[in-house]
Order: C-alpha cells, then sequence, then structure tokens
C-alpha cells in the first residue's frame, strides 16, 4: 500500500547519514532505522483497523440497516425519501462511536452536492476508477496523510439492490426517476451497472492515536 511506500521513501536518506566509520554509529544508525520502521509499521496498522472499524460501522447503519430496510418496506421511492433526511445524521452519528474520527461518502458521480469531492479525493476516485476500468482488482484501502489528518479511503462497488435508485433512468420505477428529479434537480448518480465502482467512504483521523506524528505526502505518491 501506498503508505508504506512513502514510510521507506521517508527512511532512506538516515541510511546514508553517518560517515561509515569503524566507531560503531552505523550499526546504531541501521538501529534506530529498523526501530522507525517498526513503528510507523505498527501505526500503519492501527490506521488500517481503526479505518475499517469506522467504514463497515457506517456500511451497516446506512447500507444494510437503513437503506436496505426502506427499499423493502416502502420501495425505492419511498427510500429515497428517507435517505435524504437521514444520510447525513447516519453518517456523523457513527463517526461519533469513535474518538478523533469524522466519515464522509464521496464518489466522482455525486447525488448531494454536500458529498462533493475535494482535490484529495478526486485524486483517490480516480484512481479506483481506472484501476476499476483496466480490470484490476482493487485494493481494500488507500491512505493518504497531510499535515493535519489522515485520510482512510475504502471503495464501494454496485451491488444489485443499488440499481433501483442508481441505475439507469430508463431500467427505474418511473415515480424512483420523478422522486430522484424533485429531490435532486443536479442528480449524477445513475447509470450505473452492476459491480460497478460507485465512490468511497472516506476516514478521517485527526488524534494523536492515529495521526501524529503528521507529515505531508509529496505528489505522485499515490500509487495502487
Amino acid at each position: 500500500m501506498i503508505l508504506r511506500r512513502w514510510f521507506i521513501l521517508l527512511l532512506v536518506p538516515g541510511l546514508f547519514g553517518c560517515s561509515g566509520g569503524n566507531d560503531g554509529s552505523g550499526s546504531s544508525q541501521s538501529g534506530v532505522v529498523a526501530e522507525a520502521k517498526l513503528d510507523e509499521s505498527e501505526r500503519f496498522q492501527e490506521v488500517k483497523r481503526r479505518g475499517r472499524e469506522a467504514a463497515n460501522a457506517l456500511k451497516g447503519n446506512l447500507f444494510n440497516a437503513q437503506m436496505k430496510s426502506s427499499i423493502e418496506s416502502g420501495g425505492a421511492a419511498s427510500a429515497l425519501q428517507i435517505c435524504q433526511t437521514a444520510a447525513m445524521p447516519i453518517t456523523d452519528g457513527t463517526a461519533q462511536q469513535f474518538d478523533g474520527v469524522t466519515l464522509h461518502r464521496t464518489s466522482l458521480k455525486v447525488r448531494n452536492p454536500a458529498n462533493k469531492p475535494d482535490p484529495s479525493d478526486l485524486e483517490v476516485l480516480t484512481a479506483f476508477q481506472v484501476r476499476h476500468e483496466a480490470g484490476m482488482e482493487a485494493p481494500q484501502e488507500i491512505i493518504k496523510e497531510t499535515e493535519t489528518e489522515i485520510r482512510y479511503y475504502e471503495p464501494l462497488f454496485v451491488k444489485k439492490i443499488c440499481l433501483n435508485c442508481h441505475g439507469s433512468h430508463d431500467s427505474m420505477a418511473p415515480e424512483v426517476v420523478d422522486k430522484l428529479r424533485l429531490l435532486y434537480p443536479d442528480d449524477q448518480a445513475y447509470g450505473y451497472e452492476e459491480g460497478d465502482f460507485r465512490g468511497v467512504i472516506r476516514v478521517d483521523f485527526a488524534d494523536s492515536k492515529a495521526a501524529t506524528p503528521a507529515r505531508k505526502m509529496q505528489e505522485g505518491d499515490l500509487t495502487l
């Protein structure tokens, strides 16, 4: 994953920082580098663990519980109305279950303008989309670090049930299309097929446990 690659890049200069004399400093320097690698690896694993926990909680609360039950009980058009009013509160409420975490959902084709991606999101979304279009398996997560936070991104893919509201307009029930035009006049999130890349759940860490010390990832370090 990208964070591992970045950690190695950070540590390489230290390998060449000593003079290479015979006073034992080279061995000491190697020990420091090895310890730093271990610390960063543990930190990386902690970010992955906490990111997956938060993302899974949101998927359970929002997709598996709220949306699925709404479609089954009242149909897709009714679910759209509930989604418009409940999705953001459920997302924020799920984040409150975890210390130092905020949760977001975003996509290259958003339904709610409040979920519009920022430049960092776009970089990750594009990387996932390009890989998907090339027929390559998506990674389970992408992790990016800025000066102030760590972002954990987990991809979402279109399931059959999602097509009730995210398929082509021709394939959706007429009342669903009408409701979409009423609730989301600038909707972009349609025309999908089962298995398509839909977007990401983003978990932001700004607490000392997961995001300190924070360093800036240079452009071009994002690889899949």
